[in-house]
C-alpha cells in the first residue's frame, strides 16, 4: 500500500526533523517542498503510486519566501485546493497566525502548540 505524503514548506531543521520522525512513525512519507510547483509534482507522483498528499505544513517563519503567498496559491490551484494546510509560527506574531487562517489554512498554531500536538495533528489528517 502506498504511503500518504506530508509535504512541508519548512527550512528549520528542528521542526523538519520532528515532522519527519512523526510521519515515519505513522507510516507516512515526509517531503520538503519550496514552491507550489513542488507540491504539484509531489501530488502527481503520489497519484502515480496510488497514494495521496494528505497534508501540507507551512512554517510561517520560512526564510526562503512568503509562506502565506504559498498558502493562497495552494488554495487557488484546483488540483491542490482540497489538500489540508497546517501552519505554525511564533506566538508573538498572532497576526501572522490569523493571516494564515485567512489564507486558507485549516489550522494555524504557535510553534509550541504545533510541536506538542504534532503526532495528533498528523493522525487527524492521515485519517
Amino acid at each position: 500500500m502506498p504511503a500518504d505524503r506530508i509535504l512541508g514548506l519548512i527550512d528549520d531543521l528542528m521542526f523538519s526533523s520532528r515532522v519527519d520522525g512523526a510521519a515515519r512513525a505513522l507510516g507516512a512519507r515526509w517531503q520538503k517542498i519550496s514552491s507550489v510547483d513542488d507540491a504539484r509534482t509531489a501530488l502527481a507522483e503520489a497519484r502515480t503510486e496510488g497514494g495521496r498528499v494528505a497534508l501540507v505544513i507551512l512554517d510561517l517563519g520560512w526564510r526562503k519566501g512568503d509562506a502565506l503567498a504559498v498558502a493562497r496559491d495552494l488554495r487557488a490551484d484546483p488540483d491542490l485546493a482540497g489538500i489540508r494546510l497546517v501552519a505554525f509560527g511564533s506566538h508573538v506574531q498572532a497576526e501572522r497566525l490569523d493571516a494564515a487562517r485567512a489564507a486558507g489554512c485549516d489550522l494555524a498554531l504557535p510553534n509550541s502548540a504545533f510541536s506538542a500536538t504534532l503526532p495528533q495533528i498528523l493522525q487527524r489528517y492521515l485519517g
